[in-house]
């Protein structure tokens, strides 16, 4: 067996992120394209737009909450150039 080395858990770290970030970004715009397209068929557009827009705040406001007990970073020691 080989060790892991700190180098390629943090590459294997951050290709995760990166694919749950792009995950969440279609997701987050299929909902709001859902949303629109329910609200158009109920009311005027305009009105639609602003019912979405409301629907996309409050869905930030509900990612931001769980966002804020993430624990902060550790300062960075080392001495870089």
């Amino acid at each position: 067996m080989h060790a892991v080395t700190q180098q390629s858990v943090k590459n294997a770290a951050s290709s995760a992120n990166r694919v749950v970030q792009q995950l969440g970004g279609v997701l987050g715009t299929v909902v709001l394209a859902l949303v629109l397209q329910n609200a158009s068929t109920r009311h005027a557009l305009p009105t639609a737009f602003g019912h979405t827009f409301a629907w996309a705040v409050g869905l930030t406001i509900f990612a931001i909450v769980p966002a804020l007990a993430l624990p902060g970073r550790g300062r960075d020691t080392s001495q870089g150039s």
